[in-house]
């Protein structure tokens, strides 16, 4: 699988690598666990969203 890149994250994960990056995605695999881990040297979390909820204030 190859990781689905945006244009807007290149940036985000190579800005100030000490700050922890939270990477917000539909799917997640391990493509881009290692693009993050290779460019992002601080902590990071990828967090799978459910794409039938999307961001919602209820548990």
């Amino acid at each position: 699988m190859t990781p689905h890149t945006y244009e807007g994250e290149r940036p985000a994960a190579a800005h100030d690598g000490l700050r922890p990056l939270l990477f917000l995605d539909v799917e997640i695999g391990a493509a881009d666990r290692a693009w993050v881990a290779a460019r992002h040297a601080g902590s990071a979390l990828l967090h799978r969203v459910d794409h039938r909820r999307g961001l919602t204030g209820t548990g």
